[in-house]
């Protein structure tokens, strides 16, 4: 049987990224002229010439696919059974989904260089691989991990990423243990979901006829409802007594 795989991009928010690489790239084909300028002058051998300019090509074009083409084609992928997390060619990630416990919607304020490449932040001790500040999750992990970052491996349980079609992510991840965003539910959305028909089992709910005006009419004890990933009522006790 195939295995189902999804991918998901994240650098659809590229405007800023493309401004910031491409200033980047400018001045360093104007540094590579001045050099290719002075190599052409000052050597006069011509075999030695010919390698140092073909090395200051081969050096732009390096830069080029490591900064331009590689993090704007990869994209992370999703199966049945592994998170593989891929940013450009500066990090890479397979992660088994039952590791997951969490993922949390955030928004973090990044720097004009922070989308160039992944970098482990000391202070909060987590990689962070996030392309934009749109589409930003937390994702943590059961145990810490090894992940290996410019170079540097580094044991953390948390990873800050960004995913252009977030919630089609967040469905697809169907965490059970997600606590994301609450979303606002109406009144009668929440009686009807509550009905006596679709009222979740396990929880203690009675409701005693004939009681007297001091018992309890209605006595609900750890009622939790779910909608999908989300936590609507999260373990409510609730007594209504006898009028």
């Amino acid at each position: 049987m195939k295995e189902h795989v999804q991918k998901f991009s994240y650098t659809a928010q590229r405007k800023s990224y493309l401004t910031t690489v491409g200033t980047l790239l400018f001045f360093m084909s104007i540094e590579s002229s001045v050099v290719a300028l002075l190599v052409i002058v000052l050597i006069h051998m011509l075999l030695l010439k010919f390698a140092v300019l073909l090395a200051l090509v081969c050096l732009l074009c390096f830069m080029v696919v490591r900064l331009l083409v590689l993090p704007l084609r990869t994209q992370h992928v999703l199966t049945q059974t592994h998170f593989y997390i891929r940013y450009g060619s500066v990090f890479k990630a397979d992660i088994m989904r039952n590791d997951l416990i969490e993922v949390q919607v955030v928004h973090e304020r990044m720097t004009m260089f922070q989308p160039m490449t992944a970098h482990y932040e000391e202070k909060k001790q987590r990689v962070i691989a996030s392309f934009s500040e749109q589409g930003q999750v937390l994702l943590r992990l059961n145990k810490p991990h090894a992940f290996k970052v410019n170079n540097k491996t580094h044991i953390v349980d948390t990873l800050l990423i960004n995913v252009d079609k977030r919630d089609e992510f967040l469905q697809a991840l169907s965490l059970s243990n997600n606590r994301v965003e609450e979303p606002t539910i109406s009144r009668d959305q929440f009686i009807a979901s509550s009905s006596p028909s679709t009222m979740p089992t396990g929880h203690d709910i009675s409701v005693p006829t004939g009681a007297k005006n001091d018992a309890p009419a209605i006595q609900i004890e750890k009622l939790t409802r779910r909608f999908g990933m989300y936590v609507a009522v999260d373990r409510l006790d609730m007594t209504r007594l006898c009028r």
